[in-house]
């Protein structure tokens, strides 16, 4: 419920503003085990605003990818090692 709750705040355009303004930088660790809701969020956070970071690292190793269970997701990974 809470990764749900923050992909709608990002919809409203204060909430985003406020966000994109306090980060520079950003390391996501263990990236292997991001769900899809996950990534989406900080790819609309990080990716696609008016604000770009100075750094994105995304790392992760996805031979350790161990929460299926909860939608992580190795496709995700993959997806965004192309960017």
């Amino acid at each position: 419920d809470l990764l749900n709750h923050m992909l709608k705040a990002i919809d409203h355009s204060e909430f985003k503003n406020k966000m994109e303004r306090l980060f520079h930088a950003v390391i996501i660790d263990e990236f292997q085990d991001t769900d899809p809701i996950q990534w989406e969020i900080f790819r609309r956070l990080f990716l696609e605003t008016n604000h770009p970071l100075t750094h994105l690292y995304l790392v992760g190793d996805p031979k350790q990818s161990i929460y299926a269970f909860r939608q992580a997701d190795i496709y995700t990974y993959l997806s965004a090692a192309q960017l």
